[in-house]
């Protein structure tokens, strides 16, 4: 992001595009997580420092392992939301959060769009999204060998909750882990959510809408303020907008 400092501070100009070029703009909204941004967009002169070190300090929420499935044939028994539930909700959550591990016994959520929309799937097929939470990223996971392990788990999970045969019928696939999320969409640490929800001052701990030091530079998302999740990621947009207005 080009920055000029003027009389009242610095002041974002624009948006170097990687192609090249300057695209100019009296506002920029950014809509990637603050962390990556400060540190790959934002110069140096400029990074808000204080609340960098802050994140660093803070635990990021929860990230998610994806299985995406286009399977041969329909499952009549699931809907277009469905969710197997852990047997133990307190020892999935105490391997994601305290043993920094994926659980052994997930909760699992598996949406089936085409049951709502039959042009989300070809004719004599089922779309299936597979979400399970898994944990952020941290050295005591090294997803690229783990990756096909934990899917084969989750797919055995499934058939063990009644979906039989289900690898057998498997026509397409993609495995989206915690690592997938940092590096393509730069979230921090992988996760999904910003910051973890675990204490009533987490919401004031969020970074804010309107960059600190930067008067026309904001930030809209789930990992900032109000928070993740659809409907506090549209208050964001909602309070960017007028901001910017």
């Amino acid at each position: 992001i080009e920055q000029r400092v003027g009389m009242f501070g610095a002041r974002a100009t624009g948006v170097r595009l990687n192609e090249g070029g300057l695209l100019r703009a009296d506002a920029v909204v950014v809509n990637a997580d603050p962390m990556y941004a400060y540190e790959a967009l934002v110069p140096q002169q400029y990074r808000d420092g204080r609340l960098m070190k802050r994140m660093e300090r803070l635990e990021p929420s929860c990230s998610g392992f994806v299985v995406l499935l286009g399977v041969r044939g329909d499952y009549p028994e699931l809907a277009h939301h469905n969710v197997f539930f852990s047997h133990n909700y307190r020892a999935e959550f105490d391997y994601i959060f305290n043993r920094h591990e994926p659980a052994p016994d997930p909760t699992i959520y598996v949406a089936c769009t085409s049951k709502s929309d039959p042009t989300q799937a070809p004719p004599g097929h089922l779309n299936m999204f597979v979400l399970v939470n898994a944990p952020a990223l941290s050295p005591e996971i090294y997803w690229p060998a783990r990756r096909d392990l934990y899917r084969n788990h989750i797919i055995s999970r499934l058939e063990a909750f009644g979906l039989q045969d289900l690898r057998e019928r498997i026509v397409f696939e993609r495995t989206i882990t915690p690592l997938d999320f940092e590096e393509k969409y730069h979230a921090w640490r992988g996760s999904i959510y910003g910051l973890s929800s675990n204490s009533r001052s987490t919401a004031f701990l969020r970074p804010p809408n309107r960059a600190p030091g930067i008067s026309n530079l904001f930030f809209v998302g789930g990992s900032v303020h109000p928070g993740g999740g659809i409907p506090l990621v549209l208050l964001s947009a909602r309070l960017v907008a007028r901001l910017v207005k």
